[in-house]
This record gives C-alpha cells, structure tokens and sequence, in this order.
C-alpha cells in the first residue's frame, strides 16, 4: 500500500509538474530578435567566432548538434525542423520529459528536465540560433566586385544627373546611413549602370543589395540585369518588394558565357517587358499608381510611388545558395481536409481517412480533339510514368483522366498574361463560362468521391504584370467561395507560376498559398547554354519576406537533351513537384508550338527516372540544406545539392554539359569513409584526403546521387 501510494504521489507530482509548465505557456510573453548580420567577433565570448559558431549567442563549446541542421542544441528547441520554436516544439519536449531523447537535452546533461524547458521558453516564437548559418549574402563579408561604387553610388555612371537623387547619412530613406539611391529611369537605354567590373566564364556571381518601394502592392518593379548579354547571359530579373516602406534584400544569380568585363543596370517599370518605353501611355486603372517617372528626366515624378536601392554587392560564390544562409525566410504550410503540403512543399493526399505522401508528376496536356487522340495521348501518359495530368475543362475531360488511371488532375485555371496592359480585369468579366465549368468540376470529384484528386488552383502569371490585382482578387475570392473542405477553409492550394522569381514574394502572403518558376532556363524561354543555369525556386526560397513555398519545378518539353539534367537541378533547388509544359501536335518549330513528347529526347527514360525519384522519395523530402558543404571543382557545368535522412549524408548531382564531366569534391563538416552511388551504376567511389573524384554522365544520363558513409 505505501509503494502504491509513493507512486501515485510521484505520478501526480509529475502531471503537476506538466500542467504548470502547459500554463506557463500562456503566461510567457518573449519578445523576438533578429540578427542582421554576422562577422568574425565572438559574441557569447566561448572561443568561437560567430561566422562559425552554430550558437552565436549561446556558450557552447563542444559545438553539439544531434539533429545536424546547423544550429546548436543549445539554441535549437524547434524539434519539428520546421524553423519556428512553438506549442508543438513545447508539446514535444514534454513528451520527453525526464528521458535522454538526445535532441531535446538542449544542455546536454543527459537528461530531459527543467532547465531544457527553460531554454526552450526563452526562444519561444522565435527561430532557431542564431548561428553561422544566418548570413544575409548582403552581409557576409565576401569581397565585393563593385568595390568603390558601394554604399554612396559617387562612382556610379551611365546616367544624367536629373534621374538620379542621392541620399547621404542622416536621410530617412537610407538603410544604414551610408546612403541609397533613388530609381527615376524606366527603361533600359537610361537604366541606373554601375562601372565595369570582370567576372570570368563558368564562376558563379551573385548581386545583392535591398530595395524599399513607398507603394506596395501597387507601384512598379524594379529590372535588374548583367550587360552585355554576350558574356552574362540573358539575365534580366524584375523584383518588387512585399511590404512597404521597409528595406528587403533582392537577388540575381548570374553565370557568364565569357569572360570579360561587365555592369549591372537597373530601373522601375509598371510592366513585365523591358522593351517597353511607353510607360507615360499606360492606362490607369482604379487600383493602379501612377508610376514614377513619367518622362526620361525625371521630371514630372510622382512621389506617392517611390523606389530606392541600398548596399548593392557583387559577389562570387561556390555553391548553391541555401535557405539556412537566410534570415527572414520562413515559410507556410497550406492544411485542407484533402491536402496538405508542408513548409518545405511536400505534398500529402487525403486518400480515404489516409495521409499519402506523393510526389506530384504533372504534364500539361495536348490536344482533346479528335477524343481518340486523347484518350491515347491520357494511356500514353500513364504509361511513361506521369500520375497527374493538368488542363482538364470540364467534367467530361476529367471523367477519361480517372478512366484511364489518373488519380490526380490539375484544372484549367486561368492565364494573367492574355489581360491587355494597364487594363483591369475582373474575373466575373473574362471567365463567365469558366466559372460554371469550375463549379461543375468541383462537384463531379466529390461525387466521384476523389476529393483530393485536384493537386491545386493555377493561373499562369509568367509576365508578372502588377496591374491586374483587380483579378487576382476576384479569383481568388471565387476560389474561396466554390472550393471548400467540409471546415469551410480553401480546399486546395493556389499555385502562382512565377516566370520572373523576384516577383513572387510581392503575392506570396495573400494570393497564392504554393509556388515555382522555370528551372533549367537561361532566361524565360531560353535554354541555358554554355554553362549551368542558375537557380530560380531556390532564389524564391532564400527571398526575404517569402512567405509560399517554391515547389514546383517547372520543365518545358523543348529542352531536349538537358531536361533530365533540369530536372535534377529542379530537386537540387528543393523542388517537391514536376510540372512538365506541355505535350503538343505541332512540329517543333517554336516553343508554342510543341511536338508530342514521345518525340522528345528524354521520353525514352522519363519512367526510368520517375520510378528512382519514387525510390529516394523520403530523402526527397528532407530539406535541401544540411550543416556541412560540398564544394566541385573541374566543371562549371555542375550543379549540387546537399541531403540528411535517417543519419545518412547525400549528394544530388545534375550536369548540364553536353560531354561527361569528370570532378572532384571536397568538404566541410563532413568527413566520408566511403562513397556510393546509390542507383549503382559507378559503384563504391574511394575517398582520397578527403575528396572525391566522379564522372557525371550527360544528357539522360546528367545527375548522380551518392550516399556517404562514415
């Protein structure tokens, strides 16, 4: 009886114990910091510089990391890895309690207790670290190829004095007091231009800096872009900011062609096209500011639409950019009783009371006409490996997808890009037929009983045009209205195509819930050529203020012999779902005007390479960034991805090359014994000091990916 008692004492000690801490919760109120940069101080004073120290604000000496994701346990209580220290974090540490759980001793005293609470309380609502890994590339100390035309922008030239205002250290439009720029130009031929700097062929370069807009949504983009085009590549990129009057980092990723002797430029336009000098001739609408200029000189300029740029840096890097390199970038997952798609963009299904877990492999389909074909073309489909198909108009076309083995379809969804310039759309206007088939296809999958069969809502916003929000807005609101789970919440995700990645943030908090861009580009519509192209969804994915995840990569058939690489490199990025455009009657002649994919160089082995994406499917939806690096060297044709899953380290590897590369790879933060190819096709691979030495294939055969063993 005295045992029994003790026992039932110990018990009840402990679930008070518990219920004080549940109430605690409620009680705590922490203010959130942030950190803004890094350098080769040492903050907590533990011997440690912060640029390498995984706790930078914390002693922690032995640099203890059991979940490897860079930040040390001393100031990592976010157990679910999903960058935010919350009620679930909380939920899970009490679930250890009094346990040795080695992720959860935050103190590492070998056991689950009190003062684990305690830190996890005082980093509650906020993220992870800081650490090393919350360098800003604005910030990280990397030699600055336009040295002497940063922060006053005196050495600036290819502009007159009437369209630029300057402002110095104590003006409130300065980031930092060391003076920003105001943009009054609208096109390229008097376009803001830095002095020459040299870049050299195949080296990856980064120009970086922060821009604030007075209006936001509505106003302009700002059009970055690396000149001339014969040795940077096309490489213009438009950006606008997501909030307004506040400073955020922007991004432009380039790889020359050549090597040589370049500039950057810079200007504000109403409109996606940098052809355009028309902007005085836009049309008004009622939601849309008058953009700033409205002449060459500047004069006439409307100051209720206001863009100013700070801190810009040009800057080589090695390696893929990663979101841990961030601050800022935190992401949102979308929940429906059908679907689910987490922080990082993976995609769970509804499937009669079960979550399933898919990878989405999406084509656009060709022609309906005569049904026969289409019906072929749907068999053809399923039969190389594709378990989504996207265009379905209407009930009938959605019945043959489900008769011929589709259990996902994507809608027609609807295109910003055929709206005239300046003009607002509405939606009720444009797609009055649309709607009723919308409505009707709704209805056919819940009676169908296939109500996690549609993936999402898509529109096309590949040009980016600022001006039809008006539209946006009334989609939206009808996708709400029309498309509920049984809670009455949205029932499934919008997806926005960003053809122009800088832009995706401004729509990121409001009218999408997912989002992708074109990987394996040059440019919009340009297959990258002679070098690897550069990132796109990865760029969304380290974007200050993005708050969608960039999932979807988004392959055109015309790509050819470098599809598979894209692909790969589309994972690399993070990519979570492949969405191929399109399949086509035509004859090849332009890229609207597609063959049927059968005729497309990678159709042979796409079913290959889908059923090795299922078979690494978990490692797939892991986050693309690790705690240690991988760094290539003998090709600029590479690119690399890094991967943890279950206490085994991965590499993804994509070649863009048209010749197998030969490379070698070093590391940090990683010492691996040995290497294997994990699809065996080279084997065990030796590690020899600490480095390894692979061939890539090309074209089909341009990715690998290597388990390493320790």
């Amino acid at each position: 009886m005295t045992i029994k008692l003790k026992e039932k004492n110990q018990l009840f000690q402990e679930q008070n114990i518990k219920s004080i801490l549940y109430l605690l919760l409620f009680f705590i109120f922490i203010s959130s910091q942030s950190l803004a940069g890094v350098s080769n101080q040492d903050i907590d004073g533990d011997g440690i510089v912060d640029s390498l120290d995984n706790c930078i604000k914390a002693v922690n000496i032995n640099q203890r990391d059991t979940d490897r994701d860079g930040y040390g346990n001393q100031c990592d209580a976010d157990l679910d890895n999903n960058l935010i220290v919350d009620v679930v974090d909380f939920v899970l540490l009490i679930n250890r309690f009094n346990s040795n759980d080695p992720d959860a001793d935050l103190n590492r005293d070998g056991i689950v207790n009190i003062a684990d609470i305690s830190l996890l309380l005082n980093q509650f609502n906020q993220p992870p670290g800081p650490s090393s890994l919350n360098y800003r590339l604005s910030d990280n100390g990397l030699p600055n190829l336009l040295e002497g035309t940063n922060p006053t922008f005196k050495t600036l030239a290819g502009y007159v004095n009437s369209d630029l205002h300057s402002y110095i250290s104590n003006d409130s439009h300065t980031k930092d007091g060391s003076g920003s720029v105001e943009l009054v130009t609208h096109h390229w031929g008097n376009a803001l231009t830095s002095t020459d700097f040299q870049v050299e062929k195949g080296k990856k370069y980064l120009l970086s800096g922060y821009m604030k807009m007075s209006q936001v949504p509505y106003g302009q983009h700002i059009v970055f872009g690396i000149s001339p085009r014969s040795i940077a590549g096309w490489n213009e990129v438009y950006w606008n900011a997501s909030k307004k009057d506040e400073w955020e980092e922007f991004l432009l990723p380039f790889i020359p062609l050549e090597s040589g002797a370049v500039r950057w430029r810079v200007f504000t336009t109403t409109r996606s096209f940098s052809t355009d000098t028309r902007v005085a001739n836009v049309i008004y609408g009622t939601d849309v500011y008058k953009p700033s200029p409205v002449s060459d000189n500047g004069s006439n300029l409307d100051r209720s639409s206001r863009v100013f740029l700070d801190d810009l840096k040009v800057v080589e890097i090695k390696e893929e950019i990663t979101p841990r390199e961030f601050i800022d970038t935190e992401k949102l997952a979308f929940n429906s009783d059908y679907i689910r798609v987490d922080k990082l963009g993976n995609y769970s299904v509804n499937k009669e009371g079960i979550w399933l877990p898919i990878i989405p492999k999406i084509i656009s389909r060709g022609s309906v006409n005569p049904i026969n074909y289409f019906r072929g073309q749907l068999k053809a489909y399923r039969e190389y490996g594709f378990n989504s198909v996207m265009g379905m108009y209407d009930k009938n076309q959605v019945s043959e997808a489900y008769a011929a083995g589709f259990e996902y379809i994507v809608g027609m969804g609807a295109n910003s890009n055929t709206l005239p310039d300046g003009v607002q759309g509405e939606y009720s206007s444009i797609a009055t037929g649309e709607k009723a088939r919308f409505i009707e296809i709704q209805g056919y999958i819940r009676e169908q009983g296939k109500p996690y069969s549609m993936l999402f809502h898509y529109l096309d916003n590949e040009n980016a045009k600022i001006q039809e929000y008006g539209f946006k807005n009334a989609w939206v609101n009808f996708i709400d209205e029309n498309d509920q789970d049984i809670n009455g919440n949205r029932g499934r995700p919008i997806f926005y195509l960003n053809g122009q990645f800088g832009i995706s943030r401004l729509y990121s908090n409001q009218y999408m819930d997912i989002t992708g861009s074109y990987v394996g580009l040059g440019g919009v519509g340009f297959p990258a050529e002679g070098a690897a192209p550069k990132q796109t969804i990865g760029i969304m994915d380290v974007t200050q203020n993005h708050k969608a995840p960039a999932t979807v990569i988004q392959l055109q058939t015309y790509l050819g012999d470098k599809f598979i690489p894209s692909l790969w490199f589309g994972i690399i990025q993070g990519g979570k779902v492949i969405s191929v455009w399109k399949d086509g009657v035509g004859d090849g002649s332009s890229v609207h005007n597609p063959k049927s994919f059968q005729q497309q160089p990678w159709a042979p082995v796409i079913h290959q390479i889908f059923n090795q994406l299922d078979l690494i499917a978990p490692l797939i939806r892991q986050p693309h960034w690790t705690s240690w690096k991988a760094h290539v060297e003998g090709s600029e044709f590479i690119n690399i991805g890094t991967r943890d899953h279950n206490g085994d380290s991965y590499l993804i590897i994509s070649n863009h090359s048209n010749n197998n590369e030969t490379i070698t790879i070093s590391f940090d933060g990683i010492t691996p014994s040995n290497v294997t190819d994990y699809f065996g096709n080279n084997g065990d691979i030796p590690v020899l000091n600490g480095q390894v030495e692979v061939t890539v294939g090309h074209n089909n055969n341009g990715y690998l990916v290597l388990k390493l063993l320790q």
